[in-house]
């Protein structure tokens, strides 16, 4: 049993069959279910009526201890590289996660302060450290041309992306 009764729950609304029209995307466990599929009762997404139930699966859930983030928008600093829930890696450039990926967007005005999206494949669920964590820069960013190119678009003037060689 991966939840108990009274632990608060992120609902990814995305996985449900459910609409989440309406619904606010937290609740709380009130009744586990002696059954393989479905057996999570949660509560207090609805504010119009705060007793009203829905049923989820194990993997429609996320206990929100595990998704607290330490991290707020107004934190971020320009060129921060960020991943999605989705597994896509973002860098912010000016107002906007830029996918390092494709040279998608996504403005930063959609995010909540606490960088969750309504739709929880966009949520962010890393900042990594620029400091430490120069390997991600490489790893993500395959094709310095590309991304070059989608630099140059956002930020409106020329770019060289500089890769530094090393015996490793």
């Amino acid at each position: 049993m991966k939840f108990k009764v009274g632990e608060k729950v992120k609902i990814l609304w995305g996985k449900t069959l459910y609409c989440s029209d309406g619904y606010a995307d937290k609740g709380e466990i009130v009744e586990v279910m002696e059954r393989p599929f479905y057996k999570y009762i949660v509560r207090g997404f609805s504010e119009k009526c705060p007793r009203y139930t829905l049923i989820f699966g194990e993997d429609e859930l996320v206990l929100l201890e595990e998704e607290k983030q330490t991290m707020k928008k107004s934190d971020l600093k320009q060129g921060a590289l960020v991943q999605m829930r989705n597994g896509n890696v973002c860098m912010l450039i000016g107002e906007k996660f830029v996918n390092l990926t494709d040279g998608e967007y996504m403005p930063l005005e959609r995010y909540d302060d606490d960088l969750y999206f309504k739709t929880d494949e966009y949520d962010v669920v890393k900042v990594f450290d620029s400091s430490f964590e120069h390997e991600g820069y490489y790893y993500y960013i395959r094709n310095v041309d590309e991304i070059e190119i989608i630099l140059e678009k956002l930020l409106g003037y020329k770019v060289k992306i500089i890769k530094e060689e090393t015996n490793e």
